[in-house]
């Protein structure tokens, strides 16, 4: 049975994949010239552009890796060189990354065209969501959006609303973009889900709210408690602190699940490679990898093709040594690559 359905289609740039001609090679494309991961980025970008009719998308690291496969790190370096070779563009764009692919002129007014109509839409679809928090009673049952009659004859709403005592009002525009970034983060928006954003705007600059999240997702801590009390914790402070990747207010946190065997075998290892070579050695080759059992032989999963290269022509013998001694395996089998 067939794996992909009677499919949709995203256009894909001509350039990319080469011409031909009555079946030979005319002009090879610029895949040629590409890794397989640069190639993964390129095409989800385009999936997420040209895919849905726009010119650009915010997206955040995590959506790419996990739309791709790859590492956070296989996410950035070969971002870098698709951008290094003109394909891609990249900003920041309120907390998350925005992409593009690089098109000529004319064809970037087609596409902003087109980007205008959809942005248009989503806006529509911004008002119906805010409408309806704002339409929560004190039952908490949520009333249906107003027709397109009624929406007529009102005036455009510039302020989010809400009837139920908790506040006064919340900015529309921080609103859409604090639901994008929850989104793209945590999952889907349920009306509670809603009211709970619409709160934390009501208590905390957007930006606050922004990094608060960018944090949550680092230390994968993807609870909204953890970003609360990043939150409270700034607002004791007077503002974002130096330490604001530490946890705040654990006991406001769910308990980490207990560490696997191996983990903890990899972390005695890693203790004790740390005492046998510099610190910037350790910081640069060790500290970041990860050690995965397999039937018959161990995994070191290392962030980079360069750490790989590294590990395997000038740290391997510590590296069986360690884990011989940590493992009580006499003759560990141990391979390297990519996470």
């Amino acid at each position: 049975m067939a794996v992909i359905n009677s499919p949709n289609y995203t256009q894909i740039p001509n350039a990319l994949l080469g011409d031909l001609l009555a079946g030979d090679v005319v002009s090879p494309g610029l895949i040629s010239n590409l890794e397989g991961a640069e190639v993964k980025i390129f095409l989800v970008i385009c999936r997420l552009t040209f895919g849905y009719h726009r010119a650009e998308k915010r997206a955040s690291l995590t959506m790419i890796q996990q739309m791709t496969g790859l590492s956070r790190q296989g996410v950035v370096n070969s971002a870098k060189v698709l951008e290094r070779l003109n394909l891609i563009e990249r900003s920041i764009d309120g907390g998350l990354t925005l992409w593009r692919v690089k098109v000529n002129s004319v064809d970037q007014q087609l596409v902003n065209s087109v980007d205008r109509a959809v942005n248009s839409v989503d806006q529509q679809r911004s008002t119906q969501l805010t409408s309806a928090v704002n339409s929560v009673d004190q039952s908490g049952q949520l009333s249906l959006p107003p027709s397109k009659k009624e929406t007529r004859k009102k005036p455009r709403k510039k302020k989010l609303e809400k009837n139920n005592g908790v506040g006064v009002g919340v900015d529309e525009n921080d609103f859409a973009q604090l639901r994008q970034i929850y989104e793209a983060e945590f999952g889907a928006i349920t009306p509670n889900v809603a009211l709970i954003l619409a709160d934390e705007l009501q208590t905390y600059p957007l930006d606050w709210i922004t990094q608060a999240v960018e944090i949550s997702v680092m230390n994968d801590k993807r609870v909204w408690s953890y970003v609360r009390g990043v939150l409270r914790r700034w607002a004791e402070a007077g503002g974002p602190t130096a330490d604001e990747g530490s946890l705040p207010f654990t006991d406001e946190l769910p308990e980490a699940e207990p560490k696997s065997e191996i983990e903890q075998q990899w972390d005695q290892a890693k203790s004790e490679l740390r005492s046998q070579m510099t610190q910037a050695t350790y910081d640069s080759q060790i500290a970041r990898c990860q050690l995965r059992r397999e039937k018959n032989h161990y995994v070191v999963l290392a962030p980079t093709l360069q750490n790989v290269e590294m590990l395997e022509n000038r740290l391997r013998g510590q590296i069986e040594r360690t884990l011989s001694r940590v493992t009580n395996d006499p003759a560990p089998e141990v391979r390297f690559g990519v996470a």
